[in-house]
Parts: structure tokens; C-alpha cells; sequence
């Protein structure tokens, strides 16, 4: 059942790295819920973080907050500090804290 999620994920992003946002943006989405469906909070939190990333970089900048902030209390539960640092990165480059 993960499988295509794992796919969905890769393919978004491969797809910011080649700015197709949109491209990006729909698979990261539909991976994510994916991931939020078999309860795999992990997953999900990673594919969100991914997912923000996508939508800074067309400048959306309260929805990818909303990403990071579904994300940020996974891993502060699972004390995945690298994580929590790309969190805070993300945000502090548009002067915004968590």
C-alpha cells in the first residue's frame, strides 16, 4: 500500500528540483494524505516538510507554514532533530518562527 506513496513523493521531488511546482505540489499532497491514510505519522511529517519547501518556493508562504506546522510535533515527539532544524530553516528564511 506504501509503495505508490513512496513513488508519489520521489516523483515531487524530482519534480521541485526541476521547477514543476505544480507537478510537485500535487504529488507531495497526494502522498502525504496517502501516508496520513495507513497512519504513518512519519512518512507524512517528511512528505509535508518536502511539500512546504514546494509551496516557499512559489512563494505561498502561510500554506507552507501550515505544512511545517502539521510536521514540526511529529518530529518534536520522535526528538528527530535534523528535521526540526529544516523546520525552523524553513521558516526563519521568510523571518517566521514555530
Amino acid at each position: 500500500l506504501a509503495l505508490p506513496l513512496f513513488a508519489d513523493r520521489l516523483e515531487g521531488r524530482a519534480a521541485l528540483a526541476a521547477q514543476r511546482r505544480l507537478v510537485a505540489e500535487n504529488t507531495l499532497k497526494r502522498a502525504a494524505d496517502g501516508f496520513a491514510s495507513l497512519e504513518a505519522s512519519w512518512e507524512e511529517a517528511r512528505t509535508r516538510l518536502f511539500l512546504a519547501e514546494a509551496m516557499l518556493a512559489a512563494r505561498r508562504i502561510a500554506e507552507a507554514r501550515e505544512q511545517v506546522e502539521q510536521a514540526y510535533p511529529v518530529f518534536e515527539r520522535l526528538s528527530s532533530a535534523r528535521e526540526l532544524g529544516r523546520c525552523r530553516e524553513l521558516l526563519a528564511g521568510e523571518g517566521l518562527t514555530i
